[in-house]
């Protein structure tokens, strides 16, 4: 009789990922933003979206909105996307619940938020920094003081010391750019109207039914 053993990578980050799974979904959410925050070229990671606002349920996955350096934001999102399949993390349209979902990068040259409106200022005003060395969420404040137009407010942060240092654009960054570009034009959601899916090299996001035409203050 011939005894098949899993791959030690399988037994190790499945038993790993399983023990998580139960977990409270901050704590989870801290665990994989420290994490994730190895992955070369990630500077910061806020949790967002529903989990940061309180707007929760059981079902609910953990969307991560990450900050990377300039010039390495496809080279960030493919070993982040590597690193959360590997181990079963990554949140998916029909297998979610407590599951990571990084739906949002910029680089850190691009911190002030394009759109400028109430659903926007509510959402990105609550976002949490679960991974954040250099205090790079102060310098988002900063840049981000619109919010306070439609009565909404960043809590009290200290100066952060960061030094900007834009990077080549490397031939590994242009690589992998076009595989995912490719990949992600040949999503259904990216036809989908009025979706709002974003492939900058300073910014990446997937939200293919934006929530702001719902959005009421009172909500």
């Amino acid at each position: 009789m011939i005894t098949t053993i899993a791959p030690c990578s399988d037994l190790i980050f499945g038993s790993y990922s399983r023990s998580i799974c139960s977990m409270d979904p901050l704590k989870k959410a801290r665990i994989w933003a420290s994490i994730l925050g190895v992955v070369p070229s990630v500077t910061s990671i806020f949790l967002s979206g529903s989990r940061a606002t309180n707007k929760d349920n059981s079902d609910s996955d953990i969307d991560f909105f990450i900050i990377v350096k300039p010039g390495r934001i496809w080279t960030a999102r493919f070993f982040v996307f590597l690193l959360l399949k590997s181990t079963g993390q990554l949140a998916k349209p029909k297998k979610h619940k407590m599951k990571i979902c990084p739906n949002h990068f910029i680089t850190a040259d691009a911190l002030s938020i394009r759109e400028k409106d109430g659903y926007a200022a509510h959402m990105f005003s609550q976002n949490c920094p679960l991974y954040d060395p250099q205090n790079i969420y102060s310098l988002f404040k900063e840049q981000n003081t619109w919010v306070a137009l439609f009565g909404e407010h960043f809590p009290p942060t200290t100066p952060s010391s960061f030094t900007l240092r834009k990077s080549r654009k490397s031939c590994m960054e242009s690589l992998l750019k076009r595989i995912q570009r490719r990949k992600i034009l040949k999503n259904t959601d990216y036809q989908t109207r009025d979706h709002c899916i974003i492939l900058k090299d300073y910014e990446l996001r997937f939200h293919p039914v934006p929530k702001n035409q719902f959005y009421s203050p009172e909500a």
